[in-house]
């Protein structure tokens, strides 16, 4: 369907705070380029002709020329612009991740953050160490993060603290905070690995400096004792 510019803006910026890639073909429809692929393979995948098969397998004029060969015989459907792009991009960068929108966000706060939860760390005699994983991707994680990791002892429960915070920048500017803390002594039938979540509407009055949120360095503290009390 035709979509205007702003739908067509908002859609790119959806898509990009997922980290999922963009073709907009030339008549200005915009598609996910996980999801073109995937109707484009298996469009592709109905010619099972051997010489065919083997055209296609010789490069990308090969390509382009057994899917039109194919297309005239009835062997498969036509391939929409955005099917055909994406297929030949190829399955990896087509389905991966595209990172670069999110590394190129001006005042990247989760780092500021990070910062802050350092001292905060420090102030307490806690261990902590700031990885900038924004540049990597996972299996399972696809946003890029900053990961703050603690290590220490609980002041008032004598228990070892082993934690990680996952802090994210949002599209809109916010910070959303991911936090797993790990209790590998806990006795058997307690959950061992538990978990909390700071979504940017928890964190939006910090960043904006609302009146009685204290900015960055309250919530600072406030993960450092979210991720002591998991």
């Amino acid at each position: 369907m035709k979509i205007t510019r702003k739908q067509l803006r908002r859609l790119i910026a959806e898509a990009l705070d997922e980290g999922k890639r963009i073709i907009v073909d030339p008549e200005g429809e915009a598609f996910v380029a996980s999801d073109a692929y995937q109707t484009g393979a298996a469009k592709d995948a109905q010619t099972t002709h051997p010489k065919l098969t083997t055209l296609r397998q010789s490069g990308l004029a090969g390509q382009r020329q057994a899917r039109q060969l194919a297309v005239d015989l009835d062997m498969q459907p036509e391939l929409t612009a955005a099917e055909e792009t994406a297929v030949e991009m190829g399955q990896q960068k087509a389905t991966a991740p595209d990172l670069k929108f999110h590394n190129e966000l001006p005042g990247t706060k989760s780092i500021e953050l990070s910062q802050y939860i350092k001292r905060e760390c420090q102030k307490r005699g806690l261990y902590c160490a700031v990885k900038d994983s924004r540049h990597t991707s996972s299996v399972h994680r696809f946003t890029p993060f900053i990961s703050v990791s603690i290590v220490g002892e609980h002041p008032l429960r004598f228990e070892s603290i082993n934690a990680v915070a996952y802090i994210s920048d949002t599209w809109m500017g916010n910070i959303e905070i991911e936090m797993r803390a790990y209790h590998p002594d806990a006795p058997a039938g307690v959950n061992r690995a538990r978990s909390g979540v700071l979504t940017d509407r928890n964190t939006a009055p910090y960043l904006s400096g609302e009146p009685g949120y204290g900015g960055l360095e309250a919530l600072a503290a406030l993960v450092v004792d979210a991720l002591s009390e998991l």
